[in-house]
């Protein structure tokens, strides 16, 4: 850049660093579409380096699993409140349950497609070591004590 000497001395090195900043999260390749606020390192790791094929398959799995989520827990639980009646309290209970127990086996499948994208193969990923999440599972204590 022309003006970068000038721009890092006189006028705006806040904005120097902005666009730094910037250009290095753009060379980690994060995209919203496969962000999460509780994505491990590693997770996040798979999510960069993936191909454009396997961020539209991305895409599709996040939209049916909301679609998911919807059909088994929040439409069941907001048609028990409006309507409290035991037929509709029984159904939503039913479906409510049926989204609780399907939770590990999305997980699951989530760790297989993440550990079948191109990159997780050749870095050797395996899912059964692949951490979705940053925080611990309730019930593990860390591996330093104090």
């Amino acid at each position: 850049m022309l003006l970068e000497p000038y721009l890092h001395k006189n006028i705006a090195p806040g904005l120097v660093s902005r666009l730094t900043n910037r250009k290095a999260m753009e060379s980690q390749r994060m995209d919203w579409k496969t962000w999460s606020p509780l994505q491990s390192a590693q997770t996040r790791d798979v999510c960069a380096h993936m191909t454009e094929s396997e961020r539209r398959t991305v895409a599709l799995r996040g939209g049916l699993y909301g679609l998911w989520c919807a059909a088994t827990f929040a439409i069941p639980i907001s048609q028990a409140m409006v309507f409290r009646n035991p037929v509709t309290l029984t159904v939503a209970a039913i479906l409510c349950s049926i989204h609780i127990i399907a939770i590990p086996f999305w997980l699951r499948s989530q760790r297989r497609f993440l550990c079948g994208t191109v990159w997780a193969k050749e870095q050797g990923v395996d899912p059964n070591d692949l951490r979705l999440f940053s925080c611990r599972p309730f019930g593990k204590q860390s591996d330093h004590t104090t």
